[in-house]
């Protein structure tokens, strides 16, 4: 049974999705065009998940989340980050992270822990379900551990807050119509970095001052005006992985006020939590990179 976030009582948000593929020397992008977000059944779907032991490994039928990701210390985060880091905000007690190999295929990894549908990062396992794409996942773990107040905002700011959790990829997808000219092999260095990289800075420089004006005309210290929200955790991810890589230079002074907002979000204790699960070893950690078994 495939469930669509409509469904869930989330807007079916299909933008085109890519996720991060990483070897030992350096990180490449893999698109997956098209692949909108899905949360599956795996008891009534093909390939059913036994609640046997799956090479060795326990199948997931806690009612607790289980979160998969790969990290490489001073480098990078999967887009399981995002979710990490809103777990921590919420202040859920009781999680699971399942660090993987980096340079490995995920599928096979994610095999070994009972995840039968789903092929890459993120992945979340909970309540025998399979839930995949960061901006879906973060919606179900906020309506789940949802308490004194909303991590989506207010009703009022529930349109505002999708359009920011789009964002978060957009802001940061390699535009499809300049893949045909990255992939000419007759094209040289030099019209490569006139027709397409120069096109992306662009592109790049256009999404930060987005940004910028937003802060600027809003004067708020979060991208929602009631506060903290899961738009912060989404686009925070981008804004501070592209920046580190050089992507989105914040530091050039066009952008005080985005690059305020990154340190703000550095400085979250939810956010310095989740870097740490760059520091352990693949395999299975309770909450606080505390080894599960």
């Amino acid at each position: 049974m495939t469930i669509r976030p409509a469904t869930m009582g989330h807007a079916d948000l299909a933008y085109t999705d890519w996720s991060l593929r990483l070897s030992d020397d350096y990180v490449t992008e893999h698109f997956y065009a098209g692949d909108s977000p899905t949360i599956r059944d795996p008891q009534n779907d093909s390939g059913r998940l036994q609640q046997s032991l799956i090479s060795g490994k326990e199948s997931h039928y806690m009612s607790y989340p289980r979160l998969f990701h790969v990290a490489i210390p001073g480098v990078v985060h999967s887009r399981a980050f995002r979710c990490i880091w809103l777990l921590e905000e919420m202040d859920v007690s009781e999680f699971e992270i399942c660090m993987l190999v980096p340079g490995k295929p995920y599928a096979t990894q994610m095999r070994e822990y009972g995840v039968t549908q789903s092929h890459k990062l993120p992945t979340l396992q909970i309540d025998g379900m399979e839930v995949s794409e960061s901006g879906v996942i973060s919606q179900v773990l906020a309506e789940r551990y949802e308490k004194d107040r909303s991590w989506l905002g207010t009703a009022n700011e529930r349109l505002e807050a999708l359009q920011w959790i789009a964002m978060a990829e957009t802001c940061i997808t390699f535009r499809i119509p300049l893949i045909p000219t990255l992939m000419n092999g007759g094209k040289s260095l030099t019209e490569i970095e006139s027709d397409v990289v120069e096109p992306m800075r662009h592109v790049f420089r256009d999404n930060v001052a987005r940004f910028e004006s937003h802060f600027k005309e809003r004067g708020s210290e979060y991208l929602l005006a009631s506060g903290f929200s899961v738009a912060d955790t989404m686009c925070g991810w981008s804004l501070h992985t592209f920046h580190s890589w050089g992507l989105m230079d914040l530091g050039t002074g066009n952008s005080p006020r985005t690059l305020a907002y990154l340190e703000r979000l550095r400085a979250r204790p939810g956010f310095k939590n989740a870097e740490k699960y760059a520091e352990v070893s693949p395999g299975l950690y309770r909450r606080g990179g505390v080894a599960a078994h």
